[in-house]
């Protein structure tokens, strides 16, 4: 039976590497954190990758592409090697460690933001049983929600995030350059887009779907064209809307 997870070493110190760090050493456990390896022997980062045995848990939060590599330098031992990648699976892990791991939370993070960790759903996939059961009571001491999730399964999770969070927030953008290029204040959205949350709790977004395009409005669609003179955004406009329509068969 694996011990329970206390010491945790991070390989990483970018945006989720740094927030897991805080939020991790916040819930009492041992954290060190430790950038890319360097050739010099001497290095401190050398500890996690020469002795990680010296750990319970070691965290990949390095880019998805390095990965294989990094998890190729660390020597084997019976320490959890896990990455918190969405988009690479289990198996960029090296095989020569016995206990492989996925710990990817679900939540757009930058360093010690003021996200409750407790809030985050965490996505874990393992290769035995003992060591998904060691990363669920990490979880449970957070106050967190796990979820298992397998490689395949997270590929998808992963687009629909890209999908929801990342396109939408940059849509976000474009909608603060056109009230800023006239002079107002994008808060006044808010109330807008917070509602448009709340009601996905309770319905689908193909019921919520409202606006100029699924109302085959044309001369409002044909407004908004001739007040924008950015031809990236003028090209995004036409081609949501024409998928709103295409998806509920309105036609210009």
């Amino acid at each position: 039976m694996m011990k329970s997870i206390q010491k945790v070493g991070i390989i990483g110190i970018g945006n989720v590497g740094s927030y897991l760090s805080h939020a991790l050493a916040i819930e009492g456990f041992l954290v060190q954190s430790f950038g890319r390896k360097t050739n010099d022997a001497q290095s401190p980062d050398s500890e996690v990758y020469l002795h990680p045995d010296h750990f319970d848990l070691i965290l990949l939060c390095v880019n998805d592409e390095a990965i294989a590599e990094v998890s190729s330098q660390i020597e084997p031992s019976n320490t959890i090697i896990a990455h918190v990648s969405g988009a690479t699976p289990l198996s960029a892990i090296a095989k020569k460690h016995s206990h492989r791991a996925v710990f990817y939370p679900l939540m757009s993070l930058k360093g010690h933001s003021a996200i409750d960790a407790s809030t985050i759903p965490f996505c874990l996939e393992a290769n035995n049983e003992t060591t998904l059961d060691a990363l669920k009571k990490v979880i449970d001491r957070i106050g967190a929600k796990w979820n298992l999730v397998n490689s395949e399964e997270r590929t998808h999770l992963h687009l629909a995030a890209v999908l929801a969070h990342n396109f939408s927030n940059h849509l976000h953008y474009k909608a603060q350059e056109v009230m800023n290029a006239a002079g107002l204040d994008f808060r006044i959205l808010l109330p807008l887009l917070e509602n448009a949350l709340k009601s996905l709790q309770q319905s689908s977004a193909k019921d919520l779907q409202t606006g100029p395009a699924i109302r085959n409005d044309e001369a409002t669609i044909n407004r908004h064209l001739q007040l924008l003179d950015d031809p990236a955004t003028i090209d995004i406009y036409k081609l949501l809307t024409k998928s709103i329509q295409d998806t509920y068969d309105k036609k210009l």
